[in-house]
């Protein structure tokens, strides 16, 4: 659910630099140039080098096709086996949910993923960790369980400590009021009781998906903190194990990650840090020094629908996402936690049209559920919703595939029409 997708990854952004061949130069060029020879082997020749002889190499071979058909067709086999779709939040509002799952079933969908607010929960540290989701609970009766609950935004009182007195912004988020603006994770001293929420989940939802946290390599889901894998990686192992100390049948997901390329983390405004998610994984990895997850949840939002062919739109994320599986001895399944593109916005933001949806939608749903490690697909979302509860006009409220007047967008009559072999009412 980031606050901002302009991060994304479009065909080719992905593609690894190009390889770089040593420097070919001649005797009177060393003798002129001789720096030249300590260059690395990976470095390009420079317009001076090129003059002097130096052959650039040819580009790099593309990532290969993961394999699989991007052609929506197969999406109902993939279903009928077993594995999972759904949406990344409904867009309504809590006494709607009949109607939401309602209209998620109309699609053929039957999974959905939502959002426990721990600072909602527990505003205070004197109060106790109560419990009053009812929207949690019709869902999870109406889904038959098939739910992904995520937990996020720690209360005010169980945040890390400002370091400085100073820092404005942090001493906001640490406020009972300030800390609405924020999803700031817990501190260190404060894990256990983060462990706690996790536990509780699992005891009130079994069956469910405990996912725990989003996107925590962006500074819109970590801030005013420095992004940190090193701490993400002791909520994780700390959230499974009480998990499974309460249940052990039910799942736990790694925090859906945002596959960001390139990374900023000292930007000025804290909420645009971000952490390239390779990296951010890899430091995750070695952190836990085990692996304290059974769905690995990532979100690679690309508007490519080539996808069929080396370097294609989702090549080089599938190249990354096993190697560093590989690497790590992760043999977890895979959920794609949120794929999906706005219909409008604002100037200066980037769309696409209803019928683009439609086929980014279905064509990346299937090309994702062809491949073997891969157990669901969830959009985002399935209902516009005012972007932070009042504006209706940024992209941010157009990624719903029924819109506010709850007309069924085309993506979500291809999908009820492909899977039901019925669309929607609207359509």
């Amino acid at each position: 659910m980031p606050t901002n997708r302009v991060q994304q990854i479009e065909e080719g952004h992905l593609m690894s630099t190009k390889s770089r061949h040593s420097r070919k130069l001649g005797v009177l060029a060393l003798l002129l140039l001789g720096t030249f020879a300590a260059a690395p082997a990976a470095q390009a020749c420079t317009p001076l080098e090129r003059l002097l002889g130096c052959v650039d190499p040819p580009p790099s071979p593309p990532p290969p096709d993961p394999g699989g058909s991007s052609d929506p067709m197969v999406i109902p086999g993939h279903l009928a086996a077993g594995k999972a779709l759904g949406y990344n939040n409904t867009g309504l509002p809590d006494a709607e949910m009949p109607k939401a799952v309602a209209l998620l079933r109309s699609t053929g969908a039957s999974w959905l993923r939502s959002v426990v607010g721990w600072k909602a929960e527990q505003t205070r540290n004197t109060d106790p960790l109560l419990w009053d989701r009812s929207r949690l609970d019709d869902a999870y009766a109406r889904l038959d369980g098939h739910m992904m609950i995520l937990i996020l935004g720690a209360p005010y009182w169980a945040q890390q400590p400002c370091s400085n007195l100073l820092d404005l912004e942090c001493s906001k988020a640490r406020s009972v009021n300030g800390q609405w603006n924020y999803h700031s994770p817990p501190g260190d001293a404060y894990i256990d009781d983060y462990a706690r929420v996790a536990r509780l989940m699992a005891e009130r939802y079994p069956q469910a998906i405990v996912e725990t946290w989003n996107e925590p390599n962006l500074g819109a889901f970590w801030a005013p903190d420095a992004i940190s894998p090193e701490r993400m990686a002791r909520m994780q192992c700390a959230a499974y194990d009480a998990v499974k100390e309460q249940s052990p049948n039910t799942l736990v997901a790694a925090p859906g990650i945002s596959t960001t390329i390139g990374s900023d983390l000292n930007n000025s405004k804290v909420k645009l840090r971000r952490m390239d998610w390779r990296d951010y994984m890899r430091r995750m990895y070695v952190a836990m020094g085990r692996v304290c997850w059974d769905v690995f949840s990532v979100h690679p939002y690309t508007t490519s629908v080539g996808l069929d062919r080396a370097g294609g739109g989702l090549s080089q994320f599938y190249a990354d996402l096993r190697a560093l599986r590989s690497q790590h001895g992760d043999q977890s399944r895979v959920f794609i936690t949120e794929l999906g593109a706005p219909t409008s916005g604002t100037s200066g933001q980037s769309w696409v049209t209803e019928a683009q949806q439609r086929d980014i939608i279905l064509r990346q749903a299937a090309k994702h559920l062809e491949q073997p490690e891969v157990d669901g697909v969830f959009i985002h979302t399935l209902h516009e919703a005012p972007f932070n509860g009042t504006d209706y006009a940024d992209r941010e409220a157009h990624f719903g595939v029924f819109d506010f007047d709850d007309r069924p967008k085309p993506a979500a009559c291809a999908l009820g029409s492909l899977i039901l072999g019925v669309a929607p009412d609207g359509c």
